[in-house]
């Protein structure tokens, strides 16, 4: 969706397009872009000429002659293209203003959410559209007007930051963008906001647009001359769209969550949530440490659960997911439970009969996992997970630890556990995504020495975890 800057480059770009020149006929091809009677807009606009075009918010405002103003919205994907009046017109061509010197100016839009409202010079700003418009950032001199807005709200400060009602101008990108800058996470409740940081916010979100802009109207005027009047534009951002990358200021894996529905990217060391309570998921190759891990830190007194030992329990129940697994994968058991002998020889037989197993089973750990987590009362949790990725989880927890192992370690441990089928777990695991996603953990340690070696690690992880809590 065009913002602030991309709508104030627009707004440069077609004024000296527009202004002086008179509308010879207006075409109507959608109606419904026009809010009140299109026939009134037509009218109204044909024989005027323009005098200035100005923005509020994200709303272009046409001044015409005889005080006439019109508003437009481009929402999702509206666009202005000037084209000579021979031309052929754009495919979603919505609106088109003939103009007195054979050109055309076509607002097109894809998607059909924008809108244009016909209004005046004295009345265009008590529009219902113009007049619930909070203050732009540029035009705020004092953070005490946000503080008083806000003081008795418990909404992340990110929803507050795209609410158009408190302060307009800042979108998704452009928030994230500020938020990062800022150092302040996007789930912070926005009552908890100090006057220094509120100033932070502020100047950030200024200094953001305005470089916004500068490479808003250099990227727009690369397209051909004369024609690409284009709301659609890529600038450098530091944060927004870099999911699973590093930052630049900390090197640490951006995490991605919702906030209000909105896809949100934050740094999780730069932009420090403090909880009561860190849910910390443990993933990683297979005998890469896991238990040890867990072992260790419920000897440090943190509370644990694996979800190993939920599908244990899960398998020696007699209940649905026996059922499940017998239909599913056409497989017999002599009990009324799921033996894991015979279901490890079933899928080193039929491999693509994993992801078949893991649709049934991974459901339910996760179900488990989270009635067992909410009951917890604070601090750190670890939970257990081989296959947290792949099993879609990782939005469950706050930060995640993997643990790596090379392949002859491994092989030596799993012999230790094992011998008769250790080779068995190998092929069955061989295919797991652990390369795949281990670039997007919070903390990898690499479980290679000796226990002593991994403990230091574990130590350092949650000594970092640590600052994130109340």
């Amino acid at each position: 969706m065009p913002e602030l800057p991309e709508v104030e480059t627009i707004k440069n770009l077609l004024k000296p397009q527009l202004v002086n020149r008179k509308i010879i006929r207006v075409d109507i091809l959608r109606e419904k872009t026009i809010l009140g009677d299109p026939n009134v807009f037509k009218s109204s606009l044909e024989g005027e000429m323009f005098l200035d075009v100005s923005r509020i918010g994200k709303y272009l405002i046409f001044h015409l002659t005889n005080e006439i103003v019109f508003i437009s919205h481009l929402r999702m994907e509206g666009k202005y293209f000037e084209y000579h009046k021979d031309e052929p017109s754009t495919k979603h061509a919505r609106v088109i203003f003939y103009l007195d010197d054979d050109r055309k100016i076509i607002y097109d839009d894809s998607r059909c959410f924008g809108i244009m409202k016909l209004s005046n010079e004295k009345s265009y700003k008590n529009e219902e559209e113009i007049s619930k418009l909070g203050p732009e950032p540029f035009d705020i001199k004092d953070v005490d007007y946000l503080i008083k807005k806000t003081k008795k709200s418990a909404l992340p400060i990110k929803s507050v930051l795209l609410d158009q009602t408190i302060m307009t101008g800042l979108g998704n990108i452009y928030v994230d963008e500020t938020l990062f800058r800022s150092k302040v996470h996007p789930l912070r409740k926005v009552n908890s906001i100090t006057k220094d940081e509120w100033k932070k916010i502020l100047d950030d979100s200024i200094l953001v647009l305005n470089n916004s802009i500068k490479a808003g109207g250099s990227t727009i005027r690369s397209y051909h001359p004369g024609k690409g009047i284009d709301g659609n534009f890529q600038t450098e951002l530091l944060c927004y769209g870099h999911k699973g990358e590093k930052c630049p200021e900390c090197g640490h894996v951006f995490h991605f969550i919702k906030v209000g529905g909105r896809g949100t990217t934050f740094c999780p060391m730069c932009q420090v949530e403090k909880k009561d309570k860190l849910v910390i998921g443990v993933t990683g190759r297979m005998a890469a440490g896991k238990s040890a891990l867990l072992e260790y830190v419920k000897s440090l007194g943190y509370p644990i659960i694996s979800s190993d030992d939920i599908v244990e329990e899960l398998y020696q129940s007699n209940g649905d997911i026996y059922q499940l697994i017998s239909e599913k994968l056409n497989i017999s058991f002599e009990r009324n439970y799921v033996d894991k002998a015979v279901l490890r020889e079933h899928l080193i037989k039929h491999p693509k009969d994993k992801s078949k197993l893991e649709k049934i089973v991974h459901p339910l750990v996760r179900k488990y996992i989270n009635k067992w987590v909410n009951v917890q009362h604070g601090g750190l949790i670890f939970v257990e997970v081989p296959l947290l990725y792949e099993s879609k989880m990782e939005e469950d927890f706050d930060f995640i630890i993997a643990l790596d192992v090379n392949l002859d370690i491994q092989k030596e441990r799993l012999k230790k556990r094992n011998e008769s089928s250790y080779h068995d777990l190998l092929i069955i695991n061989r295919n797991n995504a652990f390369d795949d996603y281990s670039h997007l953990v919070d903390f990898l340690i690499n479980n290679n020495k000796d226990k002593e070696d991994l403990y230091r690690q574990i130590d350092k992880v949650i000594n970092t975890l640590q600052h994130h809590l109340n």
